[in-house]
């Protein structure tokens, strides 16, 4: 029985300290699968993983600490605490609030697979070595798998407010960035790239190009909300001459395997630490001055990703206010794998600024026209 239990100690060790390693590279580290992580802490003595902790540095342990509601004392005190009996250590496991930490699109299923961001009990960590499928919530009840052909309706309220919009941008869109790493589609070559999330744009196309934007600035003004019951997680931050903009995610209750991410997004000051949300909470602003919308939505499959349209989502209720402005179906808001595979656009991968889509055969101003056209767009009626 001591064995086991040590066995489980290690293991929860092993990938407490690979969430530090992650979250604290920003997101730039790759992890090894998890059971790759177990097999590890078979031969991992439990004081070298204490070192291994000490490695990381006072800052990323702090910042750490913010992303699991822990005080620093606290989170040093894993180390120290390997004089304590294995029942309070499997106590202390259960009661830090893991957070998904972990930024690469293909590892951030882990997380999810954890579930909403609660107390992670010794049970739900032999669930995971068991590949998650005996993974429950706090009352018990198995989450359900999902179908990204077919996703529950989950997001009751809108993510954001809709009046001031007059276009939205289809998934697989060739306007931004490409947008769809550690998804199947993901083309490493820069041969195909596609968009995988929607743009709300307040101002016609003719506005941008001009820079003529008119009295309205959608920046501190265009509210975002919470469009699920759930976990705002792994908010990062960057300052830019304006302020701070955030991107987060947000896990909904009962679907942990579904993420929203929000980007560029002026967080209110009670949720720049994460936190549990409600469905139609306000959470913050579009922040950058004249600002777009931006709404991307997963559904985690094994170790990858796949992307599906926010619009597959929302209940008939929320898209009956898109109805109300021209969205005749939700299928028109989707360009398909097919059609983008038949019309691959190629973009700069690597090259700074998340994958320039570009056109090989017209020159920049019409190949511009073209994305903020009606083949990757669609117009709202006012």
């Amino acid at each position: 029985m001591e064995g086991q239990k040590n066995k489980a100690l290690k293991k929860f060790l092993l990938v407490f300290i690979c969430l530090i390693l992650a979250g604290c590279s920003g997101g730039g580290m790759e992890m090894a699968d998890l059971s790759e992580t177990v097999d590890l802490s078979e031969t991992v003595d439990l004081s070298e993983t204490v070192d291994l902790s000490e490695t990381v540095g006072m800052e990323s342990i702090r910042k750490m600490a913010d992303s699991m509601d822990v005080g620093v004392d606290e989170l040093l005190e894993m180390g120290e605490s390997m004089g304590m009996s294995m029942e309070e250590m499997v106590e202390m496991a259960e009661s830090i609030n893991i957070k998904n930490s972990i930024g690469t699109p293909k590892y951030r299923d882990m997380g999810s697979s954890m579930g909403t961001p609660k107390n992670i009990s010794y049970d739900q960590m032999e669930g995971l070595e068991n590949g998650g499928s005996d993974q429950q919530n706090d009352q018990g009840t198995a989450y359900a798998d999902v179908d990204p052909a077919n996703p529950p309706k989950i997001a009751t309220h809108n993510f954001i407010d809709l009046k001031p919009f007059v276009q939205i941008s289809k998934i697989r869109s060739a306007y931004g960035h490409n947008y769809n790493n550690g998804s199947p589609e993901y083309d490493p070559s820069g041969a195909s790239c596609s968009s995988m999330k929607h743009y709300f744009d307040a101002y016609t196309a003719e506005q941008r190009w001009d820079g003529n934007f008119g009295s309205y600035d959608t920046s501190g003004v265009v509210k975002y909300y919470s469009p699920v019951d759930g976990n705002i997680y792994q908010v990062t931050s960057r300052e830019f001459e304006q302020g701070t903009e955030y991107q987060f995610y947000i896990s909904p209750t009962e679907y942990p395997k579904i993420v929203f991410t929000f980007h560029h997004v002026g967080l209110l000051e009670e949720f720049v630490k994460g936190g549990d949300v409600t469905a139609g909470q306000h959470i913050g602003y579009i922040i950058r001055p004249n600002g777009q919308g931006e709404i991307a939505v997963t559904v985690s499959e094994g170790s990858y990703l796949e992307y599906i349209s926010f619009f597959d989502v929302m209940t008939d209720e929320v898209f009956s206010e898109y109805q109300a402005i021209g969205i005749t179906s939700r299928e028109q808001m989707t360009i398909s794998k097919e059609e983008r595979a038949a019309n691959p656009i190629p973009c700069t991968l690597d090259d700074g600024n998340g994958g320039r889509f570009y056109s090989a055969i017209e020159d920049e101003e019409s190949f511009s026209k073209w994305q903020t056209g009606i083949d990757n767009w669609v117009k709202l009626k006012r």
